[in-house]
């Protein structure tokens, strides 16, 4: 039997609270401890910290319940969530507030799952990635933001039943949902987006898609159901 399968089998769940006894007290403590096949499981509270995710394997961060755990920006420019050079990495439950930068960042990373946050005036930035799947999540925006995910060089990512929603209307060209860069036609063929629930002041029923560097033509309004495949 090899290390590897060792490591699975006696994985840990690393109980984070911050403000009663538990393994850890903080995020990112928990995070730098945990070993391949681990879960962080993060317990009510508000937790004032960005976190780094950097060459772990088969991690799962958890929340006990989005409704109950807040993860927020601690008036820095910062990214909540970075996620560097990992493989099968977890975000699962958890509230996200960043005042319009990314609330979850992905780098030379693969097998990344973001599912089940609710993301305050924050967005989903993957670069470098293969292979990711953005489900099942809440965007709320209440302040000017510029987008809700921005795509570079990475291939195979899915973007489905999420809530989008905007209380105000950015004022930038790129204004939009979407936008995608630094990718090949073929690239773009393996996103799949579908499924997603649009709504607030200046949303309409449709996504604005930005392809930078591509023929104005193809910086369109799109219905969801239409673009890409199902």
């Amino acid at each position: 039997m090899n290390s590897q399968i060792l490591l699975l089998m006696f994985a840990l769940t690393l109980i984070v609270d911050d403000d009663a006894p538990a393994d850890f007290s903080t995020i990112q403590s928990a995070v730098n401890a945990a070993q391949l096949g681990d879960t962080v499981l993060i317990q009510p509270g508000t937790y004032q910290e960005p976190v780094i995710i950097d060459g772990k394997t088969d991690l799962t961060i958890q929340g006990v319940n989005r409704d109950s755990v807040l993860v927020q920006n601690p008036y820095d420019l910062v990214v909540m969530f970075d996620v560097l050079n990992s493989q099968n990495a977890s975000l699962l439950e958890l509230t996200v507030d960043n005042y319009a930068l990314p609330g979850v960042r992905a780098t030379d990373s693969r097998e990344i799952e973001i599912r089940r946050l609710r993301l305050l005036n924050a967005h989903v930035h993957l670069h470098g990635v293969d292979q990711a799947s953005v489900v099942d999540n809440g965007y709320v925006r209440d302040k000017i933001m510029v987008r809700y995910m921005a795509v570079t060089n990475s291939r195979y990512v899915a973007f489905g039943r999420n809530s989008l929603s905007r209380a105000t209307v950015a004022v930038s060209r790129r204004g939009e949902a979407f936008y995608f860069a630094s990718l090949s036609f073929t690239d773009l063929q393996t996103f799949r987006i579908w499924g997603n629930q649009l709504g607030g002041t200046g949303f309409g029923n449709v996504f604005e898609i930005w392809l930078e560097g591509r023929t104005p033509g193809l910086n369109l309004l799109l219905p969801n159901n239409v673009w890409g495949v199902a």
